[in-house]
């Protein structure tokens, strides 16, 4: 590749240290605590739609292979996120859940389907479809058990 087309290429993408990318750290708890109780099937779920969602970011939404990807990732963390809901060990647990479940999804109506303004996507995108999930995700590592690979997991 010439070096102008490098850098142009590295125009068009995102910043580590910016907000849309970096948000992403905040599924890292879930994670390290869904490995520590056995929680695997939503540590699968999450690093592969963690890996994929930085992949995306980082090229700044230009690569529509890895979107459609990412999104069926993220479909089914989210329906996975849904099921465990139905196993929810009590009311407080399960009223947080539906609530970063709602936020998660008036997020993604909101940026993909009702605003076209670049700079509200940067700044809700992220809050809503990666920091809320991550706290949904970090509330199924804390309090409830797999739901795909069988067993007991602590």
């Amino acid at each position: 590749m010439s070096t102008p087309t490098r850098l142009f290429m590295s125009l068009l993408q995102r910043s580590w240290s910016d907000f849309v990318v970096s948000s992403h750290l905040a599924f890292v708890p879930a994670i390290l605590i869904g490995l520590y109780r056995g929680i695997f099937d939503a540590v699968v779920l999450v690093s592969i739609m963690v890996f994929l969602s930085v992949w995306y970011h980082r090229e700044a939404e230009k690569n529509q292979v890895v979107a459609n990807i990412e999104l069926c990732s993220t479909c089914l963390l989210f329906m996975y996120g849904v099921a465990q809901c139905l196993y929810a060990p009590g009311i407080l647990v399960l009223g947080g859940e539906i609530c970063c479940a709602w936020i998660t999804v008036c997020t993604y109506v909101s940026c993909f389907y009702i605003c076209e303004n670049r700079r509200l996507y940067d700044f809700w995108h992220p809050i809503g479809l990666h920091v809320i999930p991550a706290v949904w995700a970090l509330s199924v590592a804390l309090f409830h058990e797999r739901l795909i690979f069988a067993g007991k997991s602590s």
